[in-house]
């Protein structure tokens, strides 16, 4: 999940991800993953969720090499 409130240049997602990555995923996008109001939260948004845990801070080569790792590809 793309936290859409910060993470806009994330959403452009299919521009820089492998498609074999983009294969295994399933992206959706939200309008809060509630990192901002967390005040246990030490990272900065923008937050992506994957497989239950939420980043921060999040860029595109951290996307990409988190992805990767996620699906193993």
């Amino acid at each position: 999940m793309f936290c859409t409130g910060w993470g806009a240049d994330l959403l452009l997602y299919q521009d820089f991800l492998d498609p074999v990555v983009l294969a295994g995923c399933e992206i959706q996008g939200i309008s809060c993953i509630g990192g901002c109001k967390d005040d246990a939260m030490v990272v900065r948004p923008p937050y992506v969720e994957i497989d239950g845990q939420v980043f921060g801070e999040m860029t595109q080569e951290k996307l990409c090499k988190l992805l990767r790792e996620a699906v193993h590809a």
